[in-house]
């Protein structure tokens, strides 16, 4: 089943508004600058933690990120900072809504001033679980509203303008945690 982009970015519209509403947090930015064609983290977590992949997308040029938080506990937006990489909301939703990861779209691409538009593209929102059996799954709520587990990960793919979503190229690494 094919989930098209209107479909997406609406149920995140929503889901965010009422993210901002029931959490609080700080913004996460990035001084303006160029794109960062690789990013510090190629691992996901081995034994422990929750793993983030941040894909962005088919004509980036950029190589997909993996990083690892190890001994964290929070939401999926909070899990940016704890596995080192950086995320920024828009004006209208500073947090909750993905507008940029590491620098992503720059900002003269993209202003993060409001919801972007199908024409400038956007961020999906997946996740992975044991038992989900190392399979992704679209994210039903925004990144302030998941609370992932030990052993789960997140991941973000840009969706390029006329893109349908689509998971990840890179398979999730899930495992169930010893604590």
């Amino acid at each position: 089943m094919r989930i098209s982009l209107r479909a997406v970015l609406i149920a995140l519209i929503g889901l965010v508004a009422i993210g901002a509403l029931v959490t609080s947090g700080a913004l996460s930015t990035v001084p303006e600058g160029s794109i960062p064609k690789s990013v510090t983290g190629t691992e996901f977590c081995a034994n422990s933690g929750i793993s983030l992949l941040v894909d962005y997308g088919t004509k980036s040029g950029i190589s997909v990120t993996k990083a690892c938080a190890d001994n964290f506990s929070g939401n999926g937006w909070e899990l940016f900072s704890a596995a080192g990489q950086t995320v920024e909301g828009t004006t209208e939703y500073p947090i909750g809504f993905v507008c940029r990861i590491n620098n992503f779209p720059t900002p003269a691409s993209q202003p993060c001033t409001s919801t972007p538009t199908s024409s400038q593209g956007s961020w999906a929102y997946y996740y992975a679980t044991s038992e989900l059996g190392d399979h992704w799954m679209f994210s039903a709520t925004g990144a302030t509203s998941r609370i992932p587990e030990c052993g789960d990960t997140d991941a973000w793919v840009f969706i390029e303008p006329g893109e349908q979503s689509h998971e990840p190229a890179e398979q999730p690494k899930t495992f169930k945690c010893d604590r």
